[in-house]
């Protein structure tokens, strides 16, 4: 609790951090925006413009243009993007920095063989494989379990006062009872300023570090209420026939629970690298891997960006609307305005496989092809958003970097690539 209540010493808004993961990379002559710095769109230009569906949130969004995942290329890079050969993956290292238990979500992210090299993207230490249940996780997040058989609900909030009370007290006892011992008595009078910190600090509003969740039971979640009436087995959140459902439920889970500030901090993995899941459910009967993201002609290239243009809408319907409403905990800001969306892949152009800024041919034109990495949200005034930031294979470490500080989380670098906090989007 002590570690909890000195966690964002700075902070002055509650602020959320969701990671979303889609594999394969994006067509590049569907994906870049027209325009460059502050003067940008994100709907007009030729093509399918993928970003289109994020238009009315522009001013929320920051584009990296032109970084490279360093050291790694093609499909494998899914093992650093998040996490950029550093042991822990970003959301590990910022969850544990807040106090706060960092939530790993999938959408069928292991193959039918099993939990393999092509799913790996959340770290800490090891490997971790992400909850493939949205009814499970809805549980975890928002039903209230007995302590007990027989007991009654749990108030989670009481609890925490109660303990936080005792602990107080028997520090307090063991302070006076140190009186010769200068060294020890400094050292109980820190940990005792962070418990009373702490205590201040349980009541949400403006100023506070440390927020209690606003959850008065589980919110309204028409897709894993759906998927729960069906009383599926564990291998059904395999089966890659549901995935479309099983994305759109993770979502909602992801969404409600920043909402109320059930979980500050989230990891969602869409697919697993190389995945060959069939995206007839969304107009397009072909294997998203191969031949989808592998396309080389006009046509199969229009049909790759209808799919990565589909990840987006579920994005922009399901998450930013969301989140664009008064925040909970913060009601003079948005959960959009203190929160960051940071949408990533490891690839750049699917069928080329780079894993950094290239220029590439393309029906006989030639155009760069960048990893498409992007934020959408403020992080708590900590972001300078609606703006495109252009580089030349800049490590993707410091787009790690960087978040960890925009979400107070001070760190002297990210992996042995980094080179520093991108500081044109600092605020």
């Amino acid at each position: 609790m002590s570690r909890l209540a000195f966690a964002e010493p700075d902070a002055q808004r509650p602020k959320r951090l969701l990671v979303v993961y889609v594999p394969h990379g994006m067509p590049a002559e569907h994906f870049d925006p027209a325009g460059a710095g502050t003067d940008f769109s994100l709907s007009d230009g030729p093509g399918r413009r993928i970003l289109g569906p994020l238009e009315p949130w522009k001013d929320q969004l920051i584009l990296f243009r032109g970084m490279d995942i360093k050291g790694h290329n093609n499909h494998p890079a899914i093992r650093a993007v998040l996490n950029a050969d550093a042991e822990r993956s970003v959301e590990q290292v910022v969850g544990d920095a807040l106090g706060l238990q960092a939530l790993t979500l999938g959408a069928v992210t292991v193959p039918s063989y099993g939990f393999t090299s092509d799913s790996w993207l959340f770290r800490n230490g090891t490997w971790i494989n992400p909850n493939p249940s949205p009814v499970a996780a809805a549980d975890a997040l928002f039903g209230v379990q007995p302590a007990s058989p027989g007991a009654g609900p749990v108030d989670e909030a009481t609890l925490r006062r109660e303990a936080l009370k005792l602990t107080i007290g028997e520090v307090s006892a063991l302070h006076k009872s140190l009186l010769g011992l200068t060294r020890e008595r400094t050292k109980l009078s820190t940990h005792l300023q962070a418990l009373e910190t702490l205590k201040v600090k349980q009541t949400p509003g403006p100023g506070a570090s440390i927020f209690e969740p606003t959850c008065d039971g589980a919110p309204v979640m028409p897709t894993v209420d759906a998927i729960r009436a069906q009383e599926p087995g564990a291998g059904w959140f395999y089966d890659e026939g549901h995935f479309s459902q099983i994305l759109q439920a993770q979502l909602e889970v992801a969404t409600q629970a920043m909402i109320c500030g059930a979980a500050r901090v989230i990891g969602l993995q869409a697919m697993y690298a190389n995945a060959q899941i069939n995206f007839g459910f969304m107009g397009v009967p072909k294997d998203h891997h191969d031949p989808i993201s592998h396309s080389s002609g006009a046509t199969g290239r229009d049909e790759f960006a209808q799919c990565q243009r589909w990840f987006i809408e579920r994005i922009a319907e399901t998450v930013i609307t969301s989140l664009d409403q008064p925040d909970p905990l913060d009601p003079e800001h948005t959960v959009l305005e203190n929160s960051v969306v940071h949408f990533c892949t490891e690839v750049a152009d699917g069928n080329e496989h780079n894993s950094n800024k290239t220029q590439i041919w393309v029906t006989g034109s030639g155009m760069d092809a960048y990893v498409p990495l992007l934020t959408i949200g403020g992080a708590g005034g900590a972001l300078k958003t609606g703006r495109i930031v252009d580089f030349d294979n800049r490590p993707h470490a410091d787009l790690l970097l960087t978040l960890c500080h925009a979400m107070g989380v001070v760190v002297p670098g990210f992996g042995p690539h980094s080179t520093g906090v991108i500081q044109e989007v600092m605020a």
